[in-house]
C-alpha cells in the first residue's frame, strides 16, 4: 500500500502577490512559496486526511495554507500552488487542474509544473478574481490525473473577505479558512437557550458560536477533560454537558464540573447524551463487556445502570427522548444493531391525532360546529382533549373540553376560531398536539345590491354593455354566547370580547343575471368579486338583476329588476326595413 501512496499538498491559495513572496522570483513570474514553516504568520495551515478503499484510490493527505485576512477584490491575481508526489514506480502526474465556481459560471485552468518532476514536483498557476462579489465564499476543486488513469479531486472553500456580504444568503459556510472554528471535523451540535451554537469537534475541543465570534475551549485553556468531544446536550438551566473519552463535563459558562467513575460512577467513555424534562441524563456508552447490554441514568449525583437484554449491540450511538418519556436508543456494532425503546412503567408508542373537520382555513354558515378528528392508534387512547380559541396561541378565549369519541359538537358565534386535539391514554400520558387549524363562522347573508347602470328602461346603441351596481355589506354580528354543552371549561362571550368585530366575515361575490324574459328562465349568468361587469349582447329587450353571496355559502336577495334595450340600427335603417 505504501507504494501507492500519493502525497497531495496544497501549499497556498494567495489573495495577492504583494507582501507574500519569499526568495527569488520564478521565471514564469510565479512567487516562490518556500516551505510551509516559513509561511507568513498570518497564514493558516489546515491538515485533512482522506483514506482510500482500494489500490485505485490511494491513501493521501493534503495541507491547505491560505491567508484568511487578505481582502480579495475583483481584478486581483490569485495564485495556487500544489505539491504532488507519486511514489508509484510506474506512475507520474499528467495534469493538475483548478476549477472555481463563480457567480456567472465555472472557471477551469491547468497548473504548470514549475519545480521538480512529474513524479515529485510543484505545480502552480493563477487566475484573475472575478464574479465573486455577491458570495460569502467560493467553491474550488483541485484535481490531479496520473498517467495510469488515476484521478483524485479535493474540494476547498476559499473565502474572500468581501467588503459587504450578501444579505440573508440561503447558505453560509464556516471553516478554518474563514473563521476560528478549531476543526473541520464536527461530531455534535446543540443550541442553548440563548441561541448560541455549541460545536463539538472530533479532536480539537469545543467551540461556542454566538453568530459573530467563536470561543474555543480545549485542554490547554479550560478544564475540558479531552479534546475529543463525542456528544453534547443542554439542560433546562442552560448547562452544557460534554461527553469525552476521559469523563463527562458540565459547563455553566464559567465553571467546569468533571464527572468520572471515582466521583460519580459515570464511565469515562460516553457516546450519546439525552436529557429528560427532570434534567436526568441518559447516557449511551460506546462499549461494555461482551455480555453487557446496558445504558445509564445520571441525576447529577448518582449514576444508575439500566439493565436490560433488549439492546442487541454493546455500542450505543444516539439517544432521543419523546414527549411520552420513551428513550429511543440507536445502536450498532459491526453487523449487529438496531433501535430499542425504554420507558420505566412501559413503553408508550406515539399516538398521532389528525384533524378532519372543519377544514383548515374554511368558512361555515352554520353556528352548530361539528369537530371531527381521528388517531392512528385509537385502541390505546382513553380520551381526547379539544382546544378551541380566538387566536393561534390559544391565549384568548380558550375553551377546553374532553371527549371519549373523535367528535364534538357545539354552538359558536360568528368569528374566527383555532382548534387542536391531543390524545390521552389510561396512564394519563398525553400525545403531542395535532396541527392547528382555523375556520370562520359567518351566518349572516350579504345585503341586496342597488342597480346603477344601465339605467332602468334605457336605450343603448352599443353591443358592449357595462353593468354596475352598489357594494353590499354584511349584517351586524350580534351578541351571542358560545354554547359549550357539557364540555369542561368556560364559555366564550363574544359580546364583550375584543375579537367580536361585526366586519369579520367571509369574502363577498356577485351573480349577474341577464335574460330576455322577466322570469329569468334561461339567463346569461356571470360571477365576479367586483361591482361591475361587461357583456356583449345582440339587439333586443333585456332584463337584469344582481345577487350577492359569500364564501361561507350565505346568499342575499336578488336586487330589483331593471330593463334596457340594445338598438344599434339607425333610425333611417329601421324606417327603411319597416
Amino acid at each position: 500500500m505504501e507504494g501507492n501512496m500519493k502525497k497531495f499538498v496544497v501549499i497556498g491559495a494567495i489573495a495577492a502577490l504583494a507582501g507574500l513572496c519569499y526568495g527569488a522570483t520564478w521565471e514564469r513570474t510565479y512567487p516562490q512559496l518556500g516551505h510551509t514553516q516559513d509561511w507568513s504568520d498570518r497564514a493558516s495551515i489546515i491538515s485533512m486526511k482522506y483514506w482510500g478503499l482500494a489500490v485505485s484510490d490511494p491513501y493521501f493527505y493534503k495541507d491547505l495554507v491560505i491567508d484568511p485576512y487578505k481582502e480579495v477584490k475583483e481584478g486581483e491575481e490569485q495564485y495556487f500552488s500544489v505539491w504532488v508526489a507519486d511514489s508509484d514506480p510506474e506512475g507520474e502526474i499528467e495534469t493538475v487542474t483548478v476549477s472555481i465556481e463563480t457567480d456567472k459560471g465555472r472557471i477551469v485552468f491547468d497548473l504548470e509544473l514549475v519545480e521538480g518532476t512529474k513524479k515529485d514536483g510543484r505545480w502552480m498557476g493563477s487566475w484573475t478574481v472575478k464574479n465573486i462579489s455577491s458570495q460569502a465564499y467560493y467553491f474550488t476543486q483541485v484535481c490531479y490525473r496520473t498517467n495510469r488513469g488515476q484521478m483524485q479531486a479535493r474540494n476547498l472553500f476559499l473565502c474572500p473577505s468581501l467588503q459587504m456580504l450578501p444579505l440573508n444568503p440561503e447558505w453560509m459556510y464556516f471553516g478554518q479558512e474563514n473563521s476560528s472554528l478549531p476543526s473541520p471535523t464536527i461530531s455534535s451540535l446543540i443550541v442553548d437557550p440563548e441561541q448560541n451554537i455549541w460545536i463539538g469537534t472530533w479532536e480539537s475541543g469545543l467551540a461556542k458560536f454566538d453568530g459573530v465570534n467563536f470561543i474555543v475551549y480545549n485542554t490547554d485553556n479550560s478544564e475540558l477533560p479531552n479534546n475529543a468531544v463525542r456528544a453534547l446536550a443542554v439542560d433546562t438551566k442552560g448547562n452544557i454537558w460534554i461527553a469525552t473519552p476521559e469523563g463527562l463535563a458540565k459547563f455553566d459558562g464559567e465553571n467546569w464540573t468533571i464527572y468520572t467513575p471515582e466521583n460519580s460512577g459515570v464511565p469515562l467513555a460516553i457516546n450519546a447524551i439525552a436529557i429528560d424534562a427532570q434534567d436526568n441524563l441518559w447516557l449511551g456508552i460506546p462499549r461494555c463487556g461482551i455480555d453487557d447490554r446496558e445504558f445509564l441514568k445520571f441525576n447529577g449525583v448518582n449514576c444508575e445502570i439500566i439493565e436490560n437484554r433488549v439492546l442487541v449491540s454493546n455500542i450505543v450511538r444516539s439517544i432521543v427522548i419523546d414527549s411520552s418519556g420513551n428513550k429511543w436508543i440507536g445502536q450498532n456494532n459491526g453487523m449487529s444493531g438496531g433501535l430499542s425503546v425504554y420507558r420505566q412503567g412501559g413503553v408508550i408508542l406515539p399516538v398521532m391525532v389528525t384533524l378532519l373537520s372543519p377544514s383548515d382555513n374554511s368558512y361555515l354558515n352554520d353556528d352548530i360546529v361539528n369537530f371531527i378528528w381521528n388517531a392512528n392508534k385509537p385502541g390505546s387512547v382513553d380520551h381526547y382533549i379539544l382546544h378551541y380559541a380566538l387566536n393561534s396561541g390559544f391565549s384568548q378565549g380558550l375553551v377546553e373540553t374532553t371527549s371519549v369519541d373523535t367528535t364534538f359538537t357545539t354552538t359558536l358565534a360568528d368569528t374566527t376560531y383555532y382548534w387542536r386535539v391531543k390524545a390521552v391514554d389510561r396512564a394519563e400520558n398525553q400525545s403531542d398536539w395535532s396541527s392547528v387549524w382555523y375556520f370562520e363562522i359567518d351566518t349572516h347573508s350579504p345585503g341586496t345590491p342597488a342597480l346603477i347602470s344601465p339605467p332602468d328602461s334605457s336605450w343603448l346603441n352599443d353591443n358592449a354593455i357595462a353593468f354596475e351596481w352598489s357594494e353590499v355589506a354584511k349584517g351586524t354580528v350580534g351578541s351571542k354566547q358560545c354554547g359549550v354543552g357539557s364540555n369542561v371549561g368556560q364559555g366564550l362571550s363574544l359580546a364583550s370580547s375584543e375579537h367580536n368585530t361585526g366586519s369579520k366575515s367571509s369574502p363577498i361575490h356577485y351573480i349577474l343575471q341577464v335574460d330576455t324574459t322577466l322570469n329569468f328562465n334561461t339567463p346569461i349568468t356571470d360571477t365576479t368579486n367586483v361591482t361591475y361587469d361587461t357583456l356583449t349582447l345582440d339587439e333586443y329587450l333585456y332584463y337584469w338583476r344582481v345577487r350577492a353571496y359569500d364564501e361561507a355559502g350565505n346568499e342575499g336577495e336578488f336586487s330589483q329588476v331593471s330593463c334596457f334595450v340594445v338598438d344599434t340600427t339607425t333610425r333611417y335603417n329601421r324606417r327603411r326595413n319597416g
